[in-house]
């Protein structure tokens, strides 16, 4: 079965809504793919992970017989993850029976740099919300999250401001030729008909406006509540979790990330 060499890759600040966009393109032909995907949301962080592991374990003292396999050559070593993490990709769309690679973990904004060497003709679909609505968001999932798991949602409004900021900075100032288009939640739910034909024209795939509502045939069920497949505008009510004095950070902190995505 031969699979495009010109994968997807949905990123963006957790709770963006790569979850949603992600939904929406598995309904198309060209992701679906015959077999099903028997978890609500499978993000990889393939990318993100991978390479810390294995650095790990790339030193003579932790590993010996990787290290010296490579005889010590850390750039041939890094290759060979590069080349395991392209494997990973295509494998699993062949085991889905798709005929192209639709990969979505939020936190891979930040390894562009190794999807590029994997994935030198990967188009990057980079999904943005206003930072206000990201983190009530968060403070929402937070609620039903257990204490111990996910910490990122436990984030001052501080750490969260910083983080959004320097994200978004990351994906506008470094300089990569991957094609990148960049959508914004706002965008998709106000006028989602639109929008999904954009981006369908930048995938260069059939138009299609049936994807943007219906379940997801290929998902058993939903990982977590407040998890939407279909456009959901952002809630006011959500909102009015945070404190004035938390807006007032997040505002004043975001202020350059937010006119690059084109928010007040």
């Amino acid at each position: 079965m031969n699979i495009s060499d010109n994968p997807v890759f949905i990123v963006g600040v957790p709770r963006s809504g790569t979850t949603m966009l992600w939904s929406i393109l598995l309904r198309h032909e060209e992701f679906r793919g015959t077999r099903e995907i028997t978890s609500w949301n499978t993000e990889t962080s393939i990318f993100h992970k991978f390479p810390r592991i294995l650095e790990g374990y790339f030193k003579p003292d932790i590993w010996p017989f990787w290290y010296e396999y490579f005889v010590g050559d850390s750039v041939a070593f890094k290759q060979w993850t590069v080349e395991c993490m392209k494997s990973f990709i295509l494998m699993a769309a062949v085991a889905r029976q798709a005929k192209r690679p639709l990969e979505k973990t939020p936190n891979h904004l930040e390894n562009l740099d190794l999807i590029e060497k994997a994935f030198p003709k990967a188009m990057i679909l980079h999904i943005t919300r206003h930072p206000l609505d990201v983190f009530a968001s968060m403070r929402k999932r937070s609620l039903i999250s257990p204490p111990k798991f996910d910490p990122w949602l436990r984030v001052s409004a501080a750490q969260f401001a910083h983080d959004y900021d320097r994200k978004i900075k990351k994906i506008h100032q470094d300089d990569y030729s991957l094609k990148i288009l960049n959508v914004r939640y706002e965008d998709i739910t106000e006028d989602s008909e639109s929008i999904i034909m954009n981006i369908c024209d930048f995938l260069e795939i059939q138009q299609d406006l049936s994807i943007i509502y219906g379940a997801v045939p290929e998902q058993k069920k939903r990982k977590f509540p407040y998890q939407s497949n279909v456009p959901v505008k952002n809630s006011s009510v959500w909102r009015n979790a945070l404190s004035a004095d938390e807006a007032e950070i997040i505002m004043s902190a975001t202020q350059e990330s937010r006119e690059m995505s084109k928010y007040e």
